[in-house]
Formats: C-alpha cells, sequence, structure tokens
C-alpha cells in the first residue's frame, strides 16, 4: 500500500513539501502515487500566509476564506518558507526577524489556520532561520541558519516544539536549505559560502537519531563543491542528490550510499540546467522527472522559466524534456509539484502571482494552467502542497 503520508511535504522548497516542498517526494517503497491527490496549498508572504483549496481535476487554486493568517506570528514577522507535516495537520513558518517558528494547525476540512498552541517557538538568539523541513515520521523539524547551524526541534502534540538535545547542531557554513532522505536516516544541508571562501562551498551531510532526532556528521562530511550550492532534492528511492548552483546556471548530481549517508558525484555532474539563476528544485512524486525555477535576470525580471529534465532511474542522468524550459511568471523562485504529480507552482518573486503547470506524466512537459498566473497574498515566495 502507498505511504501517503510521504506526500505532504512535496516541493518546498519545500520541494514537497517538496514539500518544496524540498525532500525527495513519493514513498521509499517505491509504489505509485495515483491515490494522492491535492489538497491545499499554502504560499509564504511577506507578514502572513496564504491559504487556497486545490482543485484535484484541473489544479486551480481558490483562496481559503480568512486568507492570508498572521495569528501564529508575533510582532512584525518576515517569513519567506514553510513546510508542512506528513499528514497534512500542521504548518511550520520561520520568521526570520525574530529568530522563532511559528506553528499553524491546519483545518482539514476548510484549509483555515489557527495558531498552535505556544507558538511562536523560538530558535535561539543571533540567528536567521531559513527552509524548515520535516521527517518522514513526523516527529521532528530541523531548520537551517545562516549562521552555519541547523535548529532541530520535536514535534508534540498540537504542534507544540520541543528543542532537541545537542541543537542547535553545526554545519559547514551558511545554511539557507536543506532535505531530508526518503528513508528518514539522513539530512543534508546546503552550505552556501562563496566560492575563495574558507572552508567553501559544501554539502553537509547527518545521519538522524530516530528516536532523539539528534544529528551526527556524516563521515567525509562537509563534502566540497566546486560551485556555491542552493536548493535541494532526493529522488523517491533515495539514490540521488540533485543541487542547484545558481553561478553556473548548472544542477549538481550526486549518488547517495544508503547505508553511510556518504555522497559521490554522478557521472555528467553538473548537469546544465537550462535557465538563468536556478532556485528551488524538486522531484516529481513517481521519480521520473526534475523541476527547476529560474529566478532570471533579477535586475530587469526577465527569462523567468522552469526547467524540466527527465531522470534516468539508472544512473541519475538528467536530460532536457523537450521544449524545457518553460516560460513563467517574472522571477519564480519557489516551486513545489502536488502529491499527484499532475501539478507544478512556482511563485513568481515580486508579483504577488504564482504561475501553475499541468505535467505530462509520460514527457515531463510542463502547459500553463488556465486562470494562471493565480494571484496571491503579497510579496508571496514559499509555496507547499498538501494531500486529501
Amino acid at each position: 500500500m502507498m505511504n501517503l503520508k510521504r506526500y505532504a511535504f512535496c516541493g518546498l522548497g519545500v520541494s514537497l513539501l517538496s514539500l518544496g516542498l524540498a525532500v525527495g517526494c513519493g514513498d521509499s517503497n517505491g509504489d505509485d502515487n495515483n491515490g494522492a491527490l491535492p489538497k491545499f496549498l499554502f504560499t509564504v508572504g511577506d507578514a502572513d500566509v496564504g491559504a487556497y483549496t486545490v482543485n484535484a481535476k484541473t489544479g486551480a487554486i481558490t483562496i481559503v476564506t480568512g486568507s492570508p493568517f498572521t495569528s501564529a506570528f508575533s510582532g512584525s514577522p518576515c517569513p519567506d518558507l514553510a513546510a508542512a507535516d506528513p499528514k497534512g495537520t500542521m504548518l511550520f513558518v520561520p520568521d526570520a526577524c525574530h529568530n522563532n517558528v511559528a506553528v499553524f494547525t491546519i483545518d482539514s476540512k476548510t484549509g483555515s489556520l489557527a495558531a498552535a498552541t505556544g507558538s511562536p517557538f523560538t530558535a535561539g538568539e543571533g540567528v536567521i532561520v531559513e527552509q524548515p523541513v520535516v521527517d518522514p515520521s513526523g516527529k521532528f523539524l530541523y531548520v537551517p541558519t545562516d549562521s552555519g547551524q541547523i535548529v532541530g526541534y520535536k514535534i508534540g502534540t498540537g504542534g507544540a516544539l520541543t528543542g532537541i538535545t545537542g541543537s542547535p547542531f553545526v554545519a559547514g557554513g551558511n545554511n539557507e536549505t536543506a532535505v531530508i532522505h526518503p528513508n528518514g536516516k539522513f539530512l543534508y544541508a546546503a552550505n552556501g559560502n562563496n566560492v575563495d571562501s574558507t572552508p567553501g562551498p559544501s554539502i553537509s551531510a547527518y545521519s538522524i537519531d530516530a528516536t532523539s532526532g539528534a544529528l551526527t556528521a556524516v563521515t567525509g562530511s562537509p563534502f566540497a563543491l566546486a560551485d556555491t550550492p542552493k536548493f535541494l532534492a532526493i529522488d523517491r528511492t533515495g539514490k540521488y542528490l540533485y543541487v542547484t548552483a545558481p553561478e553556473s546556471d548548472t544542477v549538481l548530481a550526486f549518488s547517495i550510499d544508503s547505508s553511510t549517508g556518504a555522497l559521490t558525484p554522478l557521472t555528467g555532474s553538473p548537469f546544465a540546467g537550462g535557465g538563468l539563476n536556478p532556485q528551488d528544485i524538486a522531484v516529481s512524486p513517481d521519480g521520473k522527472f526534475v523541476f527547476v525555477a529560474n529566478n532570471g535576470d533579477v535586475d530587469t525580471a526577465t527569462n523567468g522559466s522552469v526547467s524540466a529534465f527527465a531522470l534516468n532511474a539508472n544512473t541519475g542522468a538528467l536530460t532536457a524534456v523537450a521544449g524545457s524550459p518553460f516560460t513563467a511568471g517574472p522571477n519564480p523562485k519557489r516551486l513545489a509539484v502536488d502529491p499527484s504529480g499532475k501539478y507544478l507552482y512556482t511563485t513568481n518573486e515580486d508579483s504577488d502571482n504564482m504561475s501553475a503547470f499541468s505535467i505530462n506524466a509520460g514527457s515531463g512537459v510542463l502547459t500553463a494552467l488556465t486562470g494562471s498566473p493565480f494571484a496571491t497574498n503579497v510579496g508571496s515566495e514559499g509555496v507547499t502542497v498538501t494531500h486529501q
């Protein structure tokens, strides 16, 4: 039977929710995803969270009554990103201005958001919290910071957060994004130092203690890179890790040792990204395709697109889909593939809207949905989709 709870965070960038949703989408047992349908979509704006219902037949979104929501924040917040728990009952939103994490509960019928008891939860002094990720069991939340740390929490009843013993955990540099292996055993963080800095760009890899949630560096970590990493995604089988590299407009690719979590560059890596300034990245739930949001020329708000690649399951190699890259709105940055793998959504930075596409299940070709782009809350950036 399909493990539906894996789909709650496809794309995140959250690649799912990826949640991301960024973690690898799909369940680790290799089953198909035909029973996982989209339910709600959330976008993180300048000071609030937008909530929408998703039409599973068309992919169109409709704003939830009362949206956008602010109740879980304090003061004048500046959130950017979000991740949902595997069941789609809670939404975690770091607030970089106040060094904390806001938690919302999600109404299962309407998609309405309410502040969880005790929200927001502190992340510590002197850190700027970034992209959150939830482990597949729904027990742990991890939030990388720009100060070279990863803050870890245990997720309690109703979304209450308690710091994991040993948190924050040291990483290899300036961290913005992280991803968790589909088996829940490993976490990877992108260390975005400049190439000429010390220790330089790399990926930190950790094993996750299944009981405590504590992180322990994998042997060989951090893994040095020749280019600065940005966003990460793992395929459904957990064999491959993909990382966007905006400075070279490429996608870095690695094989993952299933026993140790160690990374080895794939033959052919880096792969040409197909667009300017690649940012968020997601793998389709069926593991056939990889999608990348290309932010384009930020100064002129042009060349915004989404690249689509076919993923070779045997080698991990990426091949551009016919017609890729596909035109999106100006400066797309975050994207999410819905749990069914039928739709892709990407927020257009500074445009207060979102481009939406249908995904051809056979070819990976993207086609703009009727009504796209859809209006969103002001300054929407982070996007994630939950399942029915």
